[in-house]
Formats: C-alpha cells, structure tokens, sequence
C-alpha cells in the first residue's frame, strides 16, 4: 500500500479492530482490497476481524490469502495455526471428532511450514519454538522430532538435540533423514565412527540421498562398503 491515502486509511481500520469495532474495520479493508492493495498483512487484519466475528472459515482463507502473498510472514502462519486449534476445539466439543483431527492436523502444517521457513533463513531457535508447539499437538509425528534435533544442533545444543533424534528414530526407524541428522550430530562432535554408521545406514535406506554421501565424504570415508 504504497500510496499516502491508502496507508491512513489502513491505519483507520487498524484503529476501528483495536476498539473492538470489528465489522467497520472490515468495511475500509474491503475498500483497501478493492483499490488493489495485495499487502499479506492486511489479509492477517482482514482474517483477524472475521475470526473475531466467528466467521472461521473467511478468517481461515484470509490468513491462507496472507501466506500465500508473503510465505516468510510468520504471523500469518501463527494466526491460522492457532485458529485451526480453536475450531478443533469446538468441533470437538460438538462431538465432530474427524473434523476435530483434520483441524488438529492443519494447525500442526501450518506451525511445520513456519520452521521450514525459518530453518531456511537461518532462524534456528525460532524454527525451534515453532517445532516445539507442533509437537506438543502431535506428539508421534517423527519429522518434527527430525526437524526439532536439526534446530537444536545448530544451536549448539547437542545433548538435546539427541534426545529429539533417538526420539524420532524411535518412532520411524526406516526414515533415512532420520539416520542421516543424527549422522551430522554425531560428525559435529567428532563421534566418527557413530556418524558413519548413521551416514551408511540413511545410505541403506535411500540410496540416492546425496547429502548422507557427502557426509561419507566429509569423514573421508568411502560411500560404499569395502568388500
């Protein structure tokens, strides 16, 4: 919204939402919507307001419209993440159970696509935060154990990031990325021959992931077993 107007009359609308007026904040959004302006945040206001009036589903495809515009805008992801578990819980106590999941399993995407995109821009504690939430709502899922052992191990935090990576091999012992993380745990502790187990056994399970051969590589060890 690069124009002056256009920016007071976010700003009003911005003020109507924080009094509570909420579907006169929707009115001048609507207005800045149909002028043209395609900023992510203003879909996060727009799906803020909806949500407030209890209209979940318009709220939901204004934080999805936000996501969409601006993928690395966290707050968007958090306000659908947290708006799913809200609806979950009311389909829940509606005696909706699959609904209920589904909703459940939406909040957990929306919280795993927000680490990914912090792991990509380097944010490894706040990816670490974000895989945190998601597993406290899916406790079995072994890729955010995966994911969470990664963030903590570029911490620094080895020790932790361990417990993350037995716990994820506990509950997937067949996935390689599983295998090939511990393996880069291991190599940055110096722990050789527990990394080239880990390497070779990612390597066993998925013969052409490249990154498990590189650690092979990084140890100066051959990629396959000698006869």
């Amino acid at each position: 919204m690069p124009e002056a107007d256009s920016l007071e009359l976010y700003e009003k609308g911005l003020a109507q939402q924080r009094a509570g007026q909420l579907k006169a904040a929707l009115q001048i959004y609507n207005v800045l919507l149909k002028r043209g302006a395609n900023d992510a945040a203003l879909f996060v206001r727009s799906g803020e307001c909806w949500e407030g009036l209890g209209d979940f589903g318009r709220a939901d495809e204004a934080y999805g419209a936000a996501i969409t515009r601006d993928p690395d805008l966290d707050l968007a992801r958090r306000r659908a993440a947290a708006l799913a578990l809200r609806a979950s819980e009311i389909a829940r106590t509606a005696g909706q159970a699959a609904t209920a999941d589904d909703l459940r399993h939406g909040a957990v995407r929306y919280l795993a696509g927000l680490g990914e995109r912090l792991i990509a821009r380097g944010a490894f504690a706040e990816a670490e935060a974000a895989f945190r939430d998601a597993s406290r709502i899916a406790p079995g899922e072994w890729s955010l154990q995966a994911d969470l052992g990664r963030c903590l191990y570029e911490q620094g935090r080895f020790a932790a990031a361990e417990r993350a990576l037995r716990d994820a091999l506990a509950l997937a012992p067949a996935e390689p990325l599983c295998h090939f993380h511990l393996g880069v745990l291991m190599e940055r502790q110096d722990r050789r021959a527990e990394a080239e187990s880990a390497f070779r056994q990612a390597l066993a399970l998925a013969p052409g992931l490249a990154p498990a051969a590189a650690g092979l590589a990084r140890l100066g060890v051959p990629a396959q077993n000698p006869p």
